[in-house]
């Protein structure tokens, strides 16, 4: 029995989509020259950047301090190797998230208001770089599908380990995906409420319904942050939509009367 459809689930689709961020340091072993996956969806174009460990030797630079945001390094930096000192040798250890934040994406500093540093003092930088590779000269993506493959004639080498940041597109719900969840959401509601498929076109079933399949694919996506990228914060955001749409659904459920019938006037034989 049909309650909801694939067309009254796309009403809702923009609705339900938290504010995600990027990924930062999707790690991929490059154990093979076929395309390997590195997200379960699709993400924006242009928005990867695939990276490499080339040295666990730290570069060291000194700058002077010319104003609160500055560029340590020109590409990013791999995160948590920053040390910030008052000299080569050490002399005074700054701390990060206390006196300055890092932006490991981007390489640049910012000043923390408070902390121990100030614009005019000269500070050393031992950080570790990563060497950023070339789209389609080392590697080629499928934004569509999230998946990466070495060019083998680039300069990324088989069995390298890379790091990969990118914007993943949450909103990408193929028709296959939207009537798989309409499909199970309608099977659910029939077996609760409606074995006997009465009440097909009942509102408060049809918006049941279509809460209950909003859930299960909030609950997808869930499962696709979880597998992606070690970071929690979208999935828990997921899973509490899935929960919300859930309780909608149930509430609605508990409260259906079927839709009375008319009376028919008894008649004489």
């Amino acid at each position: 029995m049909s309650y909801t459809n694939v067309d009254l689930i796309r009403n809702h689709i923009e609705y339900v989509q938290p504010v995600s961020d990027s990924v930062y340091d999707q790690i991929v072993l490059c154990d093979t020259d076929s395309y390997i996956n590195f997200f379960s969806g699709s993400i924006i174009e242009n928005s990867a950047v695939v990276k490499a460990m080339s040295d666990l030797l730290p570069t060291k630079k000194t700058i002077v301090i010319t104003e609160n945001f500055f560029t340590i390094h020109a590409s990013p930096i791999v995160r948590g190797t920053i040390v910030c000192a008052s000299d080569s040798s050490l002399g005074t250890l700054y701390k990060e998230n206390i006196d300055y934040l890092i932006d490991y994406a981007k390489g640049t500093c910012t000043l923390i208001a408070g902390g121990a540093l100030s614009i005019g003092m000269s500070l050393t930088f031992f950080y570790i770089p990563f060497k950023v590779y070339t789209e389609n000269s080392d590697y080629r993506i499928d934004f569509n599908s999230g998946e990466i493959q070495r060019v083998t004639s680039g300069d990324i080498q088989l069995g390298e380990t890379l790091y990969i940041d990118y914007q993943p597109m949450y909103n990408n719900y193929t028709d296959e995906i939207l009537q798989n969840a309409v499909t199970e959401a309608n099977a659910i509601i029939e077996k609760q409420v409606d074995p006997n498929k009465q009440f097909g076109a009942d509102l408060v079933l049809q918006t049941a319904a279509t809460y209950r399949a909003l859930e299960i694919l909030c609950r997808s996506s869930a499962m696709r942050e979880l597998i992606s990228q070690p970071k929690k914060d979208n999935a828990n955001a997921w899973i509490k939509l899935a929960e919300l749409y859930l309780s909608r659904s149930v509430d609605l459920i508990i409260t259906f009367k079927s839709p009375s019938r008319q009376m028919q006037l008894p008649t004489h034989s």
